[in-house]
This record gives C-alpha cells, sequence and structure tokens, in this order.
C-alpha cells in the first residue's frame, strides 16, 4: 500500500469525521464553549498585538483587570503549529488546525501499529483509523477543548518513541521524544504530566523487569527528557515561578473532583451511549462524562486481549482497572482516598485519564483485526472494520450535532455606545453577559473572566468588588453559582479604583455612586461617579486623586507621564503581579508595592519625568536562553544528519 494511498484514505476518514462541522461550522465555534469563550479571544488577542506591536504578548489585559498570558498553561503562545492563526482568519485557522492535528494523530497510530508494533499494513491502517474516529475526539470537538485536541496528535509519536527506544535508541529518537513531549506540555499540562510519568514507567519497566533494553536506552531517554525541559523553558520556569500566585491550589481547600456520577449504571452507560440510552443519553451526558466507545471496536480490542501473552493481560488488566477507579470518581471504592490525594484533587476532572482506556482500546483492536485477518474470513474481517469506523463516525456526529442554546447576547448598541468613548476603562457585567469573544473583537478590558487559572490575589479582591462571598475554586469572576441566584450589586467606591467606569446589569443596581445612562434591550447601563484613571497620583491628607496621563499602553509595556508629579506615589489601576518591573525615566530600577486592593503602586522622586512599567519575568529571561539553545543543538543536529545523507547520495 503506497504511502500516497494511505495518506488519502486518512485524509477521507478525516473529512467524514468533521463532515458536520464542514457543513455548519457554529457547531463548535458558536456554541458557548471553551473555543468560543476561552481559545479564540485568546489567539484573537495574540494575533492582534503581533500586527499591530509586532511582539508576543506576555499579558493579557482583556479579563480579570489583567493577567498573566506568558505562563498560562492553554495561553499557546509559543506553540510553533498556532502560526495558522497569523495567516488564515481565526474561524478558519481553527477548523483547519484541528482537522490537520487529528490527521497527523491518526497518521501517528498507524506508524505506531506498523513500525513500532509490527501489524501488517491494513492492520496499521485500522489501528490509525480508529484513533483517529474514537469518539472521544468528537467531544472534544463539541466542547472546544482545542488543547485536548492537539495533545491527542502527540500521543501516538510519544508511543512510537518509547517503543523505538527500547529497541533501537539513538539521538534521533531523543529529539522526537522531546518533540512529542513539548506539543503535550504546550496543549495540555495534566495530560503531559501524566504521558510523561508512563513513559518513565514504561522505561524503567523495560530495563528492570522485561530486560528488554539496554543501558542505551536509559541515556538517551534522560537525554529526550532533558531536550524537552529545554524546549519547553520559556515557558515551564514562569508557570512554575507563578504556580504559587495562583488560584489552583484553592482546590485542596475544598477538595472536589468532577465528574459527579449518579452510579456505576450511569458510568457504564456512558461508555455505550447508543446502545442504552440512544441519542437522549448522547445529548445528556456532559463533556467530561463524554467517555463513549462502540461496540464493533470493543468487540475487536475484546479479541486482541484474548490473544495477548499472560503477562500482558495481567498489565492491561490493572492500568485499566486503576484508570476505571480514577475516571468513577464519586462512587469509586477508593473515592475517599483519591480525594486525600493532592494531584488528584489538582487535576479537577477525574475523566481526563481516560484517553489511556482509549489507547489500549484502539491498539488492542488493531491487534484483533490482524489475529482475525490471517484466518479464513478476510472479507468478513474487513466488513467488521468497516462497520467499526462506520459505528465510530456515526457516534461522533451524534455528539457533534449534540443540541445547545445560544446565551443571551449583549445588543450591538451597547458596544457601539462604548467604542465612542475614547478613555481609557473597564467594564464590568455583573452577570457575565459579555462574551470574552465580543471583549476581544470591540478592545474591551473587563474585570471579570473565565480561565482555569488566574491571580489569587485578584481572586481575594473580587469579592470586595463585586460584594458577594464565596469560599470555593471557581474559573469564572463572578463564579456562576453566584450570578445565576444572585443579584449581585457591587460596590461602586471599590470598582473606580479599578478604572471601571461602566457597569451593565439585566437589573436594576441600588448601591451609591452608580449613574444610569441608558437602556439597551435587557441590560442597563450604568456609569461609575468619580472614576479614578488608569494611573494617578495619591497626595496624603487629600480626597481626590491627580491623574498621571498614560503615555505608551500595550500588554507588556506602560509608560506614564510623571513630569507635573504632585506627590511622591504613584498608582497604576492594574493588578500586582510579580513578573512586572518599573524604571524610573529610563534608569532607575524601583520596587512596585501592592496595595490593600492589590494594585501597583511605586514610589517616585520629586524630578521624575516618567515610569516605565514593564512585563519581562526573570524566568521567561533565562528559559528562553535555554530555550534557543536546546533548539540550536536540536537543528545542527538535525543539519547534519542531512549533510550526512547527501553525501551518501550517489
Amino acid at each position: 500500500m503506497s504511502k500516497a494511498r494511505i495518506f488519502l484514505i486518512f485524509s477521507a476518514a478525516c473529512l467524514l469525521l468533521y463532515l458536520p462541522i464542514l457543513v455548519n461550522s457554529k457547531l463548535i465555534l458558536e456554541r458557548g464553549n471553551d473555543l468560543q469563550e476561552f481559545y479564540w479571544p485568546i489567539f484573537y488577542f495574540i494575533r492582534e498585538h503581533i500586527f499591530s506591536n509586532f511582539s508576543l504578548p506576555l499579558w493579557n489585559n482583556m479579563f480579570f483587570s489583567g493577567t498573566p498570558l506568558l505562563p498560562d498553561p492553554q495561553s499557546f503562545l509559543f506553540y510553533p503549529p498556532n502560526i495558522i492563526f497569523l495567516i488564515l482568519p481565526i474561524d478558519i485557522a481553527f477548523i483547519v488546525s484541528l482537522f490537520a492535528h487529528s490527521l497527523l494523530g491518526g497518521l501517528g497510530a498507524y506508524l505506531v501499529a506498523k513500525y513500532g508494533l509490527g501489524f501488517s499494513a491494513k492492520a496499521s491502517v485500522f489501528t490509525g483509523l480508529a484513533y483517529l474516529t474514537f469518539p472521544r475526539v468528537a467531544g472534544f470537538l463539541e466542547a472546544g477543548h482545542y488543547g485536548f485536541v492537539t495533545a491527542g496528535t502527540w500521543l501516538p509519536f510519544l508511543i512510537l518513541t518509547a517503543i523505538k527506544l527500547t529497541k533501537r535508541p539513538n539521538f534521533s529518537w531523543s529529539v522526537l521524544l522531546a518533540v512529542s513531549l513539548s506539543g503535550l506540555f504546550f496543549s495540555f499540562t495534566t495530560l503531559f504530566i501524566v504521558s510523561a510519568l508512563l513513559f518513565i514507567l514504561f522505561i524503567a519497566g523495560s530495563y528492570l523487569l522485561l530486560k528488554t533494553s539496554s543501558v542505551n536506552t536509559l541515556i538517551f531517554s534522560a537525554l529526550g527528557i532533558v531536550l524537552t525541559l529545554g524546549l519547553t523553558a520559556t515557558v515551564l520556569l514562569p508557570q512554575l515561578e507563578w504556580l504559587p500566585q495562583t488560584t489552583r491550589y484553592i482546590l485542596l481547600q475544598d477538595r472536589d473532583v468532577y465528574p459527579k456520577w449518579n452510579g456505576k449504571v450511569e458510568f457504564v452507560k456512558a461508555i455505550f451511549p447508543h446502545i442504552f440510552g440512544h441519542e437522549k443519553l448522547i445529548n445528556e451526558l456532559d463533556s467530561e462524562k463524554w467517555i463513549a466507545s462502540g461496540i464493533f471496536i470493543s468487540i475487536l480490542a475484546l479479541i486482541g486481549f484474548v490473544k495477548l501473552k499472560g503477562m500482558f493481560k495481567t498489565l492491561i488488566i490493572i492500568i485499566v482497572s486503576g484508570t476505571i477507579l480514577v475516571s468513577l470518581n464519586n462512587v469509586s471504592p477508593l473515592s475517599s482516598l483519591l480525594l486525600s490525594i493532592d494531584w488528584y484533587v489538582l487535576s479537577r476532572v477525574s475523566t481526563r485519564v481516560w484517553f489511556i482506556v482509549a489507547l489500549i482500546c484502539v491498539f488492542l483492536a488493531g491487534f484483533g483485526f490482524e489475529i482475525l485477518q490471517k484466518g479464513r474470513f478476510k472479507r468478513l474481517v474487513t466488513l467488521l472494520a468497516i462497520l467499526t469506523i462506520t459505528e465510530l463516525i456515526v457516534l461522533s456526529w451524534l455528539r457533534l450535532e449534540r443540541p445547545y442554546s445560544e446565551r443571551p447576547k449583549v445588543p450591538v448598541s451597547l458596544f457601539e455606545f462604548l467604542k465612542k468613548d475614547r478613555e481609557s476603562f473597564r467594564v464590568f457585567c455583573v452577570n457575565r453577559c459579555l462574551s470574552q469573544q465580543d471583549v476581544a473583537k470591540h478592545s474591551l478590558q473587563t474585570i471579570e473572566g473565565y480561565g482555569t487559572i488566574y491571580q489569587k490575589n485578584y481572586y481575594d479582591h473580587f469579592i470586595q468588588l463585586s460584594q458577594v462571598f464565596w469560599d470555593k475554586y471557581s474559573s469564572t469572576l463572578p463564579p456562576i453559582s453566584v450570578y445565576q441566584f444572585r443579584q449581585i450589586q457591587p460596590y461602586a467606591a471599590e470598582l473606580v479604583d479599578y478604572n471601571v467606569k461602566y457597569v451593565i446589569s439585566p437589573y436594576k443596581l441600588t448601591g451609591i455612586g452608580f449613574k444610569f445612562i441608558e437602556r439597551f434591550d435587557n441590560f442597563l447601563l450604568y456609569e461609575t461617579e468619580l472614576v479614578h484613571p488608569r494611573a494617578y497620583f495619591v497626595a496624603r491628607g487629600t480626597k481626590s486623586e491627580i491623574e498621571a496621563p498614560v503615555l505608551y499602553y500595550s500588554p507588556n509595556k506602560i509608560v506614564v507621564d510623571t513630569s507635573k508629579n504632585k506627590a511622591r506615589e504613584l498608582i497604576l489601576a492594574e493588578v500586582w503581579s510579580p513578573g512586572w518591573k518599573a524604571i524610573l525615566d529610563g534608569e532607575k530600577e524601583v520596587e512596585i508595592l501592592q496595595t490593600r486592593n492589590k494594585l501597583r503602586l511605586v514610589n517616585i522622586e520629586s524630578d521624575t519625568k516618567s515610569v516605565e512599567f514593564y512585563y519581562n519575568p526573570k524566568s521567561y529571561q533565562a528559559g528562553k536562553v535555554l530555550s534557543l539553545f536546546t533548539l540550536f543543538a536540536i537543528l545542527l543536529y538535525l543539519a547534519r544528519e542531512l549533510r550526512k545523507k547527501g553525501f551518501k547520495r550517489p
């Protein structure tokens, strides 16, 4: 079977999988999922900043009154394939990127089957197609989990590398290991950690227990891990520095993990929803409960399992059983024990490890196909393979076509009103009525936001801004559990400190300091009285603030004019973060202090003409050097290898 034919087969299968999306892109682009509410705004923001400032934005000033973008595990800031978002329109780029990643992942699984496990060409193609069309992918697409789809691309290459390192260890496989692990790291950190640990266990087991690898395996595996650390250092080091400042550890205060199963029966039904509950169950299962598989692929996987040697059977039983016990979460017999383990709680979603079962199912099914095609009923086996892939695609289509309801949108006229105001200001909608996509499109800045991780100091202070109390981790500010059941009445005196000029509400605000402006459909627009400017002097003994003009404003750099300073203290209405530095008159670096309400304050001298704030963490500077050195070493090696092959040509 030629390479061109194999590529065409996989391309056709990928087109079939994505057919509902290609016909109606709204299925993933406009359903209020993570893609629309998180990834789209971030990627748009990065793209616009690069085009306007010719640099990467390391700070996100759209949400949460400003939050670090560089160390955000889901920002994809340094993910090389995302260069496509600079070339194509955002919507088209998302579809092309997702399609390409799915296709490459399927081809990767084919390579694992053929060159790693030694399957025949037909069995390898079947294995790759099963991986490509496995329904878990459709669940990620529907939920807008862009990172999971991209991570799925790199898993097969990591598996291939692990196998090859035990057989023919060399530097080339170390490089592929580094590339695969780096792809996982930039895609989804949790998956990266789990995959890296499994890789280390596999290599250690092959050397210590199975005796199937040599010392060179350990050497080149360790070298691959070192290269991974080098390639990811640009982001890894800032992440490690920022992590203690984030909301992630709040999860340990109220130890809770999702999804919550209604019982073990629901868990079993979720594996075969089209059999037990038909379309209704497929639509009812939320994103984290989507662990669906097909009947035919399960039968083939069972055949493959039966034909395995005893030792491998035992190993798979242990791995699958462990994954199921973790995924069962609240109905697991080990529930109490799991909740006592920090890493389990910090993962937040128990079914994130279900990819392990999916991988085992796919490759066991490929092995089962390999066994059956050696028998007398080859045509029947081919038919079974077609039925398997068809079932997986149809199940994926049903999930992608899952009905969704659009959230109430703020009318365009309100955005047009805000656009007329040329001043620097922030906006607050008490029930998060402003979609983050619209905020990005209209270049607004808000104090609310949605993200899996952000700054703890701001999280704490938001209670004062919104005047509501909660004590649990929340991916949104204000928390969904608050604004859906209570009418938030914010405190104007706190909002003005954050340069909040406008407040949007579906109901009347009763607090002091709000001036009603206009009604836009179902939304009321208020203006805060005596709003503070973005930067201002604070004079002791005075009740009013004196504006300090902002000369230059970008995500990474802010320059404030202090030539007419009236006091020694300058406040910048931006959230304090340790990665920011301040320079007086381009020469003297001064410490940025944190005010009681988590803003930035610097003490200036009487003759200071300007203060430059810039975001450039030391960890980022060190990480860049390590990453560039590692990349240079890899490119040098590849150039040498290509040169050698060139000399070998007749």
